[in-house]
C-alpha cells in the first residue's frame, strides 16, 4: 500500500472522528477505563506472584521468622480485587465494543451516499473499509495510550508509598518502569488491533450496496 494512499485513509479517519467528536471521545474514554482496569488487575497479580516467590526465597535462604500468613493474605487480596476487577473489566469491555461499533456505524451512515457512489464507480470494499479501520485504530491507540499514562502515574505513586514500609522488606514489587517498557506496547497493540477488528466488523453492512 502506497504512502499517499495511507495518508489519504488517515485523513479520512480524522474527518470521521471530527464529524462524531462526542461519541469518539466517549469511545476513547471507555477504552482507556477498560485497559486501566485490566492493567491494575494484572499489576496486582504480578506483584502477588513475585512477592510470594521472594518470601519463599527468603525463608529458604535465611532463618528470619516470617509470618506464615503473609502469602495467604496476599492471595486473599488478589482474590478480592479479582472478584471486583474482573466483572468491571468485562462490563467496560462490552461498553467499549458497543461504543466503538456505534462510532464507526455513525461515521459510515453519514457517508452512506459517498460509499454508494464509490461502489458504483468500481471502488473495492477494502478501499472503502480502510478509512473506518483507521478510525477505530486511532480510537484504540489514544485510549490505550491514555490508560498507560494513568496506570504509570497511579502505580508510581503507590510504589513510592509502599516501599518505605518495614513489611516491604519481604515483598518484592514490580518497578513502575515495567509499565512503560513492557506493558505499554502490549496494551497499545491490543487496543489498536481490537478497535480495528471492531471497525472492520461494523462497516460490513454499509458495503452491501
Amino acid at each position: 500500500m502506497k504512502i499517499d494512499t495511507l495518508n489519504l485513509f488517515f485523513k479520512d479517519a480524522l474527518k470521521n472522528i471530527k464529524r462524531n467528536t462526542t461519541i469518539s471521545i466517549i469511545s476513547i474514554s471507555t477504552m482507556m477505563i477498560t485497559l486501566f482496569t485490566l492493567g491494575l488487575f494484572l499489576l496486582l497479580l504480578l506483584n502477588v506472584k513475585v512477592s510470594i516467590s521472594q518470601i519463599n526465597i527468603v525463608k529458604k535462604a535465611t532463618e528470619v521468622n516470617i509470618n506464615q500468613n503473609i502469602s495467604e493474605e496476599l492471595y486473599q487480596i488478589a482474590k478480592a480485587v479479582g472478584q471486583v476487577g474482573l466483572p468491571l473489566f468485562l462490563i467496560f469491555a462490552a461498553v467499549t465494543i458497543l461504543l466503538i461499533s456505534n462510532t464507526i456505524k455513525l461515521a459510515a451512515y453519514s457517508r452512506r451516499e459517498e460509499i454508494g457512489i464509490m461502489k458504483y464507480i468500481g471502488a473495492t470494499d477494502w478501499f472503502i473499509r480502510w478509512p473506518f479501520i483507521f478510525d477505530g485504530m486511532i480510537i484504540g491507540f489514544l485510549g490505550s495510550l491514555g490508560s498507560i499514562i494513568a496506570i504509570y502515574f497511579l502505580y508510581s505513586f503507590a510504589y513510592k508509598k509502599a516501599t518505605p514500609y518495614p513489611g516491604s522488606l519481604f515483598i518484592s514489587l514490580i518497578k513502575p518502569s515495567f509499565v512503560l517498557t513492557t506493558m505499554s506496547w502490549i496494551f497499545i497493540l491490543i487496543g489498536t488491533i481490537i478497535s480495528a477488528l471492531i471497525s472492520m466488523w461494523s462497516i460490513r453492512k454499509f458495503l452491501a450496496v
